[in-house]
């Protein structure tokens, strides 16, 4: 065999492997296809604070896309709302500096996604006087069929930290609607 038809056929081989990478790459898939916005996600959090350990239930509501970037693994996440509820002082915390979230603020994994959400914050209705937290957090989603998830644990924002009990291993998990989850893949 001469060099030159070697050669050829090393240029084809290689021209054949970039086309297939090129067709490999793909931009964010969601399931189901069609995002049903809006998304509400919700658990029991745990949250560790200069005043107090506070257990409360905290509902998160927010959208999800594509991003419009150059990277296909990009999507967006912005949280509109929420609200925490559960015993004494849940009742009195606020979220603050809503939405959270900016463009292209998640990156697709093959489990799922991380999210970036900035400038988030919770305060009590007295001003402060039990809990005045804000700050940045990256938070993993997980896909799962059933209910897909946040996990806040080990997140800390403004001196305040999302930190699981011992024992209890679904705290610090939002967890979707089972009737309206959602999944995201690269």
């Amino acid at each position: 065999m001469s060099i030159e038809i070697m050669k050829k056929g090393l240029l084809a081989a290689v021209a054949g492997c970039s086309l297939f990478a090129a067709a490999s790459a793909s931009a964010v898939t969601f399931d189901p296809a069609t995002p049903n916005n809006p998304y509400t996600f919700a658990g029991e959090t745990r949250l560790v604070t200069p005043l107090g350990t506070y257990v409360c239930d905290l509902e998160l509501t927010g959208n999800v896309s594509d991003a419009p970037t150059s990277d296909p693994n990009a999507g967006t996440v912005m949280v509109t709302g929420g609200n925490v509820s559960g015993d004494f002082p849940c009742g009195l915390i606020n979220l603050q500096n809503l939405p959270w979230g900016s463009t292209g603020n998640a990156t697709v994994t093959s489990g799922g996604a991380t999210v970036n959400l900035d400038n988030i914050g919770a305060q009590d209705s007295l001003g402060g006087m039990l809990l005045d937290c804000s700050g940045d957090i990256t938070v993993p989603f997980i896909n799962d069929t059933t209910a897909s998830r946040f996990d806040l644990d080990g997140q800390g924002f403004g001196g305040c930290t999302f930190t699981r009990a011992s024992g209890s291993p679904d705290q610090n998990l939002l967890f979707a609607d089972p009737s309206n989850n959602i999944q995201v893949f690269p």
